[in-house]
């Protein structure tokens, strides 16, 4: 007998391709039967919740769950940035000679900007009343109380009106404002 080949086929190796041949013979079976067909579904979004529709005719509804309780009011917020000044914010109203000079005292808006606006009337009927921005210079009052001003601006920007008038009911004066 051939004995001395014995050793040969106990070798770790080749016992490791014996065993691999003899499972790839073993292992070659027939196919298994044919699995059942799945299924879709497909969701449709209600007021009220949810259906979902399964296209094996199964259906499935899933209603929206009651409202619950108000949480506890959060933290205070951080203060924000102050907002933009408008130039036409209104820093002053003036009464040129007093505000008792006429029972229809005109009044001019000093603005931010050191602007001064004004609304005249030539009769005192809305249908001749005209607003504007005014220059430094000269001007009367329309209201009868006769009173005469003068607007003027110094060097710093500083706006400045002076009035003075015929009648007792209001004395020479001065007001001034900064234009900010």
């Amino acid at each position: 007998m051939c004995l001395h080949w014995l050793p040969f086929f106990f070798r770790k190796d080749v016992m490791r391709l014996y065993l691999t041949i003899i499972f790839l013979l073993l292992g070659c079976g027939s196919n298994g039967p044919q699995g059942k067909s799945g299924n879709s579904c497909t969701v449709v979004q209600l007021t009220n919740g949810a259906q979902v529709i399964c296209t094996d005719g199964s259906t499935a509804n899933i209603v929206n769950g009651e409202t619950g309780l108000t949480g506890i009011q959060g933290p205070q917020g951080t203060q924000g940035t102050p907002g933009y000044l408008s130039p036409y914010t209104i820093m002053t109203i003036i009464e040129p000679c007093g505000h008792n000079s006429s029972p229809y005292k005109e009044a001019l808006l000093g603005f931010l900007n050191g602007q001064i606006y004004v609304s005249f009337s030539a009769t005192g009927s809305a249908l001749t009343v005209r607003n504007t921005i005014l220059p430094d210079g000269n001007y009367n009052n329309t209201d009868d109380s006769h009173c005469w001003f003068y607007l003027s601006t110094n060097g710093s920007g500083d706006r400045s009106i002076t009035w003075a008038g015929g009648g007792a009911a209001y004395n020479a004066a001065t007001q001034s404002w900064s234009n900010l």
